[in-house]
């Protein structure tokens, strides 16, 4: 996660410094359940870190990774941070047309109290301008929500 002016040297500097603002980042957010977009997971730029396991460790959180595409060497994708444990996940591919894959990540949280598993997605649409595949996306999610797919959620 280097800036452009980053020179090849100091990229994996930057990189773990970015990672510390983030750990203590999520620390001070202290949600139950938090969204990870643009992780990375192993990559050789960033010394073959797995983000979200070093993000969830430091903060006494359960996680779960999504990868949408393999990346240096390693994976990119998403990820959920949870104060409960994550019983189940899934990563569901969405249209993407000629763009980088988009994925969503589902996951069952056995929150305490609720009766059942909390459903929870994880997504984040590209930068794409075509509002067709956004819609085709928001469609295929909203499909997933009411149980209406083949993948069990």
């Amino acid at each position: 996660m280097a800036t452009p002016t980053t020179s090849a040297k100091t990229k994996p500097r930057t990189i773990l410094l970015t990672l510390q603002r983030l750990i203590h980042g999520y620390k001070n957010i202290a949600a139950d359940i938090i969204t990870v977009p643009e992780v990375e997971r192993k990559p050789q730029e960033a010394k073959k870190i797995d983000q979200m396991k070093t993000i969830a460790n430091a903060n006494n959180y359960h996680y779960a990774f999504g990868k949408a595409i393999y990346f240096d060497g390693g994976e990119y994708g998403l990820g959920i941070l949870s104060k409960y444990k994550i019983a189940k996940t899934q990563v569901i591919p969405l249209p993407s047309g000629k763009a980088e894959q988009c994925m969503a990540l589902i996951t069952h949280i056995d929150v305490p109290g609720f009766d059942s598993p909390v459903l929870f997605i994880a997504t984040h649409f590209d930068w794409q301008k075509d509002q067709t595949l956004h819609i085709e996306k928001a469609h295929k999610i909203m499909d997933i929500i009411i149980g209406d797919t083949k993948y069990g959620f």
